[in-house]
């Protein structure tokens, strides 16, 4: 077929992204971290003791630092901070999928679509010949901004995705032309003619073209700001958290 070759990257993690946050509230609850489940953050400020004020839906809260950690929402709790660096939404169709009978993997696994979209492979030589052969053979993956890849969820069905669209706002509704084209590369990569769906939906984060992988600002003495603006999140959170806790001091 078209498969030239690969790379098997062994220290990669996966982990299954519908139930982690909850086993991580769950793990830090235990550790006497306190969340405030159902409650809207409205402002964060300066308060006039020189702390930070964080008003709430559920009253007031006053902090030493307060690290603003909002994601794509940011625009609508520090616009100045979010229009600085021109931060927009990204919106991605994805899929869940029945394994196809025989296919068992432990790996998440990309594609030549993904050596476009992260930093690390796009900025290697052979890139470009990547982008040139896609844009002969397949230019609609381009047009779309395509990332086929799919991941093993623990029951056994399938990850599939993805594309992106960005702007200020994004509509809620997924254009079906472009699930049907993802759907039909992943059957191709995977050698079977079709895959039976079960659920579709569309994600969102923030991305910016001036911020890099993130943006980490300290708004005043009070307030850090941090958001991925990049779709490496779920890669690079963890160091950027500690990074960011060690900078406060």
């Amino acid at each position: 077929g078209d498969l030239l070759g690969g790379a098997d990257l062994t220290l990669d993690l996966r982990v299954d992204p519908r139930t982690t946050v909850g086993r991580l509230a769950e793990h830090l609850g235990r550790l006497g971290v306190e969340f405030r489940w159902r409650t809207a953050v409205l402002g964060v400020e300066r308060g006039t003791g020189g702390d930070a004020a964080v008003a709430t839906t559920r009253g007031g809260i006053a902090a030493d630092h307060v690290v603003v950690c909002v994601g794509h929402d940011l625009d609508h709790l520090l616009p100045d901070v979010a229009e600085s660096v021109d931060l927009r939404r990204c919106a991605l169709q994805m899929a869940l999928v029945d394994r196809p009978e025989g296919l068992r993997t432990h790996a998440a696994v990309l594609t030549a679509t993904s050596m476009l979209r992260y930093e690390g492979m796009a900025s290697l030589p052979g890139a470009s010949a990547v982008r040139d052969e896609l844009a002969a053979d397949a230019p609609e993956l381009l047009r779309m901004d395509a990332n086929v890849m799919f991941a093993e969820r623990p029951d056994g069905t399938l990850l599939v995705g993805d594309s992106h669209t960005y702007d200020v706002t994004v509509d809620p509704f997924c254009e079906e032309w472009i699930s049907e084209r993802l759907l039909a590369e992943v059957a191709a990569v995977l050698g079977v003619e079709g895959l039976r769906v079960r659920q579709r939906w569309q994600g969102v984060y923030a991305k910016s073209p001036d911020a890099g992988s993130h943006l980490r600002r300290r708004r005043d003495e009070t307030v850090t700001v941090v958001t991925m603006t990049t779709g490496t999140g779920m890669t690079l959170s963890f160091g950027i958290a500690a990074e960011t806790l060690d900078g406060l001091g």
